[in-house]
């Protein structure tokens, strides 16, 4: 991902009106295929977009965009795998009753930093 999309949203401001909400969420819905959790926040953004919606910016929409600048500025968006580095990679994996899940990932800067995430038997994101 072109590192300069998640500085784009950094810098948005808390939208007015339905117009700078769409403005946010063309970046940002681009940029949640790379933050697994980014998605989850959009919902309570979008539920204020379409015809029928009715522009009432609440506390859980503000949380939303905090929420989503926080995950954007952390180490959970992907970073793209160095097959040649000598930095160790990790394969993480995880079984709940609600489904599997898993992700490949590599040291950066001493973090394990995400390449790839997997959910099922799919690779969803990478």
């Amino acid at each position: 991902m072109d590192s300069k999309k998640p500085k784009i949203v950094l810098d948005f401001k808390i939208p007015s009106n339905c117009q700078e909400l769409q403005d946010i969420l063309a970046v940002v819905i681009f940029i949640s295929k790379f933050c697994l959790e980014l998605a989850s926040w959009l919902s309570t953004l979008v539920e204020l977009q379409g015809e029928n919606a009715c522009w009432r910016w609440a506390d859980t929409h503000t949380m939303a965009v905090v929420k989503k600048k926080e995950l954007l500025n952390s180490q959970h968006i992907l970073k793209q795998l160095d097959h040649f580095s000598e930095e160790p990679k990790y394969l993480v994996s995880n079984a709940r009753n609600i489904g599997l899940g898993s992700w490949i990932g590599q040291v950066e800067l001493g973090l394990i930093r995400p390449s790839h995430f997997i959910l099922g038997n799919s690779a969803l994101y990478s």
